[in-house]
């Protein structure tokens, strides 16, 4: 905070010693507008004050805090001092000046996407240097941890799935250090099933430990789902009634020890006609508290178009309508026996996905006979990231 304030004040230095040491009204200009010539002084100086402030932060919200502070610096100097009415048109115009730059970083944060590849860390070999640098080819905005179902029943500090105890383990410390090299964000995907709140609370904090930041929170995964294999959802939440109940403790806690988190609630993106599913997303949306989007995932399992359109518009039938809350894809993908076949499919279910979402994870299965649980990463211009793929099928 001193070095903002130190930028700050440099900054006014700067503007009131130009504009003190300049004359620049004439008799025709006197108590009207600011002479074009201090309109582009101005704009000069805050060109370069803007280009210092986006290389010294990445964060568009540190930003819009100076520039909101210097805006109040500045209505301080209207009040306190009450200059002259030349010298307030100079402020009413730097001040408006600063006002449309703050609506440029609130829109870019309010419409920024961030995109990615899911992962399953109980699938991940060990993190070594060379794969770490794999990794970091493919420009990583974001990392997903512990994963989808992997999450529910993640053990973080034995570091494995309870479920599959024989995978690779996986400290906090390994997230951290692809963290540190990547330079990515990070999705916490918490355990609701297998753990509580207060052990949760106690991974986050020894994440924060670690320098990572806690800033996403994805409510458990795919709690919706009422198949034998997931009969743990079933018992725990019998409906979305009982979803949202609990949902609710944990946001308000999660709130008030993370206040900058952003929390994603869970949510189907088609409706199924049992006890279970029945009227998920109209009951979560209508009645959760304390979050800041709804997640979902799409995937298209047949080896057509059409299903992927089909699956696209089963999504959008029961999306719940909120504007105040953002959408976040963190699965998406389609299935194909074919591998050529399956990049078709993944291209337009990313275009759709692209423009519906502001973050959004593939998750690019590719199941082969002999080992359904091998699969493989695709770049952005969906060609085969061989490395990668030869990464995990090797595992």
């Amino acid at each position: 905070m001193k070095k903002t304030l130190k930028i700050i004040t440099i900054f006014f230095l700067i503007l009131f010693t130009s504009f003190y040491t300049t004359t620049f009204f004439t008799k025709a200009e006197k108590n009207t507008h600011v002479p074009v010539q201090i309109q582009t002084k101005i704009d000069g100086l805050l060109e370069k004050f803007y280009k210092k402030l986006d290389n010294k932060y990445s964060e568009n919200s540190k930003k819009i805090l100076i520039l909101e502070k210097i805006n109040s610096r500045i209505e301080d100097i209207r009040q306190k001092k009450k200059p002259s009415i030349k010298f307030v048109n100079i402020l009413n115009y730097l001040q408006e000046k600063i006002k449309q730059k703050i609506e440029y970083y609130k829109n870019i944060t309010k419409n920024e996407k961030i995109y990615w590849y899911n992962i399953n860390w109980s699938f991940l070999p060990k993190l070594d240097n060379t794969k770490i640098e794999i990794i970091k080819e493919l420009k990583t905005d974001i990392i997903r941890y512990p994963g989808g179902t992997v999450s529910q029943y993640w053990d973080w500090e034995k570091w494995i799935s309870t479920k599959n105890p024989n995978r690779t383990a996986h400290k906090l410390n390994d997230l951290a250090k692809l963290q540190k090299a990547t330079n990515a964000k990070v999705i916490f995907v918490l355990n609701m099933i297998t753990s509580d709140l207060d052990n949760q609370i106690k991974m986050l904090k020894q994440a924060q430990n670690l320098w990572i930041k806690i800033e996403y929170l994805e409510m458990w995964n795919e709690f919706y789902l009422s198949w034998e294999k997931h009969s743990d959802y079933v018992k725990k939440f019998p409906t979305a009634r009982e979803y949202v109940n609990t949902l609710n403790s944990w946001t308000q806690k999660l709130k008030q020890t993370f206040p900058n988190v952003k929390i994603w609630v869970v949510m189907t993106w088609r409706e199924i006609n049992n006890k279970h599913w029945k009227d998920w997303n109209k009951i979560v949306g209508n009645n959760a508290k304390n979050f800041d989007a709804f997640v979902y995932h799409i995937y298209s399992t047949w080896d057509t178009l059409k299903d992927v359109e089909n699956r696209i518009a089963r999504y959008k039938a029961v999306k719940f309508q909120d504007s105040s809350k953002q959408t976040w894809i963190t699965e998406y993908g389609a299935h194909s026996s074919n591998k050529q076949d399956k990049i078709k499919l993944t291209e337009k279910l990313i275009e759709f996905v692209k423009k519906e979402a502001q973050i959004s994870l593939i998750h690019f299965l590719y199941k082969k006979f002999d080992d359904p649980d091998s699969f493989a990463l695709i770049k952005a211009d969906f060609s085969w990231l061989t490395k990668l793929w030869e990464l995990f099928n090797n595992k």
